[in-house]
């Protein structure tokens, strides 16, 4: 079985509840339909030959698994795959001889690689030219005598470190390639203690702790250099050479993220010359880190002006879910990942197939928010990712339920469990009792109290519980899957409106997702409320009416351009040593660099630059234009904040409080036509005590 037909059977045993079709493959691959064929064949005359024929059928278009495949034979149709079995190209060959010689002390015999690949000795003579070529390329030099053997003769063990990390580099083009049969191979003859999964891992967790963004290109290459130079740093001390000056050396960002790696890997003798000769390494290449600095504020800014754009095309308002900007948040910050895994669209017609695509075209004019920002065009997994998380949004609130007490599960890896139960958090609201093994399930058979079912990347039989079953990266099939077992135990709850009809009315009107009509609706009943003083005075004050000031509030009746605008409601905050002008040039470039992505709300912008030495205090102000603020690609509003953060205020409250004053056209009409600054705060002030 070649490398092809092994990735189409490692993906569908990845995927072992979806089916592959033909179409599919040709669609992935970029093969005529008559290779695909092929391929196919190989897969199936291998599941033939170890003897787990009942486990894969192929009807002549489609590809998968036959009804209650366990997850062991799954498991056991890698283990039992072999060189015997794999059919190694022209370059796996070379890196198998290179790696292999790597590692041993003395001449080795080539009829002895040939039986180890089931290749002839005259294959072998052919690659070792190409194996010459290569390590010359790497000043490393290869020896061939008749009677010894091949040997590569190690004088440079840099050299060899820098050998391997262009092997791995080239070997796992991205992180699912790590665990197909190929790199596992090489990896096993390498012995390394240390998985690149478990490194790229820690270097997410550094880059989302400290606010990093990694460019598309170099998160996956400093993973490589990081995963090959401590494995090689225990097998070989003198694996980097080392700078006698370097002492004096501070480390830079690469070198704070290998201590950390090394750190969580709790790798034993972690030294300054270790780190910073792994720093050396990764900078000396010729494709440098490229690392950019997000901040958070202008992040969840932006993320609410995207969500503003598409919400008003689809009249459901998307700016004011919280889990969905979060996770958006989180998402954007591992954008590095998103090349890993083809996100597919297995659209069902309970979710609508015209309404998903009616919402892929209205987000596409819509991308360029997020670009301008992030200053790299987004690809076809990034974009259908977000997709997926606005889906996922919709339904949520479509159905408002209560959280489900859930087991997340995968097969062995708890690296994967993690991972998985961090996509489900982002698009539902359950409460995630445990990560386990599917081992750990089958012998407690499912039974486990206060657990409503059980999410798994693999069925599990015999399980008491129910077991929805998704990929290792959640797709929109998937999202479908767990909102209806959401809404089947739903509905097997006691529902209120049975003995309330009017409940049932009102709920319908809530399911609608009609954002016009659920505002109406929350208005009227908050004046009900009032009125009956079931209301409680005794919440938290609100941020907004905390910080802002009667002297910081103006009115204007003219119509004001934005950067006009920007500067009236920065004056006196200048003047009171807020911040200093500095400040207003950042949030001014900001707006000519990104373009209004000040606009978080309808009616209402908010003005900011970075968290930076220019800012003294926290500070807010507000310009209210009657007749509207505007901006240059033509969009409007009456309320511009301009807001500085010296402190670790709480500015996700602030962000809610000021979308909450966009909700209703009529909050905006109410704050405009006030006459003086202190009949603005009080009309601000029943708003958000509502």
């Amino acid at each position: 079985m070649k490398k092809r037909s092994m990735e189409i059977l490692q993906k569908l045993i990845e995927h072992p509840h979806q089916e592959l079709t033909i179409h599919k493959l040709m669609e992935g691959w970029h093969k005529s339909e008559k290779t695909l064929r092929n391929d196919i064949q190989e897969i199936l005359d291998y599941i033939k030959i170890i003897k787990l024929k009942s486990t894969i059928e192929f009807d002549g278009q489609t590809l998968k698994f036959i009804g209650h495949s366990s997850i062991h034979s799954m498991q056991d149709i890698f283990k039992q795959l072999n060189t015997y079995y794999y059919r190694m190209s022209l370059d796996e060959r070379k890196i198998y001889i290179i790696v292999k010689l790597l590692y041993q002390q003395d001449y080795f015999a080539m009829q002895q690689l040939a039986d180890d690949m089931c290749v002839t000795r005259n294959t072998i003579v052919d690659d070792c030219k190409n194996v010459d070529e290569y390590l010359k390329r790497h000043h490393i030099i290869f020896e061939s005598k008749s009677k010894k053997g091949i040997k590569i003769v190690v004088d440079n063990q840099e050299n060899i470190t820098l050998l391997l990390i262009d092997i791995f580099n080239n070997l796992i083009p991205s992180l699912t390639f790590e665990k197909t049969f190929f790199p596992q191979l090489i990896i096993n003859l390498t012995g390394f203690k240390y998985s690149l999964a478990d490194v790229a891992f820690y270097m997410e967790s550094y880059a989302k702790d400290n606010n990093m963004i990694f460019a598309k290109e170099s998160f996956h290459y400093v993973a490589i250099c990081i995963f090959v130079l401590i494995n090689r740093m225990i097998q070989v001390p003198y694996a980097v050479k080392t700078n006698k000056q370097q002492k004096e050396l501070q480390l830079d960002t690469v070198g704070l993220i290998v201590q950390y790696v090394m750190n969580k890997l709790d790798y034993k003798d972690i030294t300054d010359d270790k780190i910073i000769n792994i720093e050396r390494i990764i900078l000396a290449s010729q494709l440098s880190p490229q690392i950019q600095s997000i901040n958070d504020f202008e992040l969840y800014g932006v993320i609410c002006h995207f969500l503003l754009a598409i919400s008003s095309e689809i009249d459901i308002d998307l700016k004011s879910d919280d889990l969905l900007i979060k996770s958006l948040i989180s998402h954007i910050k591992s954008m590095h990942n998103w090349n890993d895994t083809d996100i597919d669209f297995d659209i069902n017609e309970d979710y609508g197939v015209a309404e998903i695509f009616r919402l892929k075209n209205i987000a596409e004019n819509k991308y360029l928010i997020l670009e301008k920002y992030l200053q790299y065009s987004l690809n076809t997994n990034m974009k259908n990712s977000i997709i997926i998380h606005i889906c996922a949004a919709i339904l949520r609130n479509r159905q408002n339920m209560d959280p489900f007490n859930v087991i997340i599960s995968c097969p062995g890896s708890m690296a994967t469990s993690k991972y998985l139960e961090v996509q489900i958090k982002n698009y539902f609201n359950f409460n995630v009792v445990d990560t386990m093994t599917t081992k750990q399930i089958e012998r407690a058979k499912g039974q486990f109290n206060n657990v409503d079912f059980i999410i798994s990347t693999v069925k599990i039989p015999q399980c008491n519980l129910p077991v929805v079953v998704v990929s290792p990266w959640i797709t929109i099939d998937d999202i479908n899957k767990i909102q209806r077992l959401n809404i089947k135990k739903k509905q097997n709850e006691i529902e209120p409106w049975n003995a309330y009809p009017i409940l049932a009315k009102l709920y319908s009107v809530y399911k609608s997702a009609n954002s016009h009509k659920i505002a109406y609706l929350n208005e009227n009943i908050e004046l009900l409320l009032e009125k009956s003083n079931i209301n409680s005075n005794s919440s938290p004050s609100p941020v907004l009416l905390d910080m802002l000031k009667l002297k910081y509030i103006y009115t204007s009746d003219q119509k004001l351009h934005w950067k006009l605008a920007m500067k009236k409601a920065a004056e006196e905050l200048i003047k009171d040593g807020y911040f200093d002008q500095n400040y207003l040039t950042e949030a001014i470039d900001n707006v000519k660099e990104y373009g209004a992505y000040i606009i978080i709300s309808h009616g209402v912008a908010l003005a900011h630059a970075g968290k930076t030495s220019e800012v003294y205090r926290d500070g807010i102000s507000l310009l209210v234009a009657k007749d509207g603020i505007f901006f240059d690609e033509g969009e409007q509003v009456n309320l511009l904040f301009f807001f500085s953060q010296k402190s670790d205020i709480e500015y996700l409250e602030l962000f809610k409080e000021l979308i909450k004053l966009g909700e209703a056209f009529s909050n905006i009409d109410k704050i405009k036509t006030a006459k003086t600054s202190k009949e603005v705060y009080q009309r601000i002030k029943e708003i958000l005590h509502k």
